[in-house]
């Protein structure tokens, strides 16, 4: 591996088991890169693709002026992206809409990094082209560290959901060997041994529900009646407002 230019890393650790596992961690240097394979096409669904690719690059500028630069880990998924922005649900009150563009983005995980920063950027914008302040605080100075740590506890426990989706054997496999916890961004938490039972279909649904409640908290009562109204609007009004 390292002969190939991967980060290779061993590991050797026993078990609650008291059985002794031997891992290799891997990974590489993904650089970015200027084109991103979008086709020349200026429909709505494209459209929209770019700005979420937008919203993706200012996300990592934003990431690069606080002095801790987003490192790529995987090439950018033009194709999934484009995938995943059609797809979205425009049916439903605003808190349903932008609770699925959250969701389904993150879900779908399509940037090389910053996959929830960038689905919450998408989420303003989303909410800010219907006039709806989210959060219901500036986003400036203290009021970054706020939304960071009101974040927080929305993004360790979207990211166990997603181990789930992507790893549940292992994860089984882990429970067996009687580990009880996961690290999730830096944070110990506990492994739902019956939520490992759950279809696919309920995980994803159990995150929908888990966007829905993060949204509806960073809203203050104003915000949370407006969330309630009915959307009128679509993918191509969404792509409107952006372009103005």
């Amino acid at each position: 591996m390292k002969n190939s230019g991967l980060e290779a890393r061993q590991m050797e650790l026993t078990s609650p088991r008291m059985i002794k596992l031997f891992a290799v961690l891997a990974k590489h240097d993904v650089r970015p890169t200027r084109r991103t394979g979008i086709p020349r096409s200026h429909t709505t669904d494209w459209e929209a693709t770019r700005m979420c690719i937008e919203a993706f690059r200012q996300t990592m500028h934003a990431a690069g002026r606080g002095g801790r630069a987003v490192r790529w880990y995987k090439g950018l998924d033009v194709a999934a992206l484009h995938r995943c922005v059609t797809s979205y649900n425009w049916r439903g009150t605003f808190l349903e809409v932008t609770a699925d563009i959250l969701s389904s983005t993150i879900v779908t995980h399509p940037f090389p990094n910053a996959n929830h920063r960038t689905a919450i950027s998408l989420a303003r914008l989303y909410l800010g082209s219907q006039e709806i302040s989210w959060p219901f605080f500036e986003l400036r100075g203290r009021g970054i560290r706020r939304f960071v740590t009101l974040s927080t506890p929305f993004i360790v426990t979207s990211k166990y959901l997603l181990q789930v989706l992507r790893h549940r054997r292992m994860i089984l496999l882990a429970v067996e060997e009687g580990f009880t916890h996961l690290l999730i961004a830096e944070q110990q938490v506990e492994i739902d041994t019956a939520g490992l039972q759950m279809r696919d279909s309920g995980i994803r649904r159990r995150h929908l529900a888990l966007a829905k409640q993060f949204v509806d908290r960073l809203a203050d009562e104003d915000g949370q009646r407006a969330l309630r109204k009915p959307s009128r609007s679509g993918l191509r009004e969404w792509v409107l407002w952006y372009a103005r």
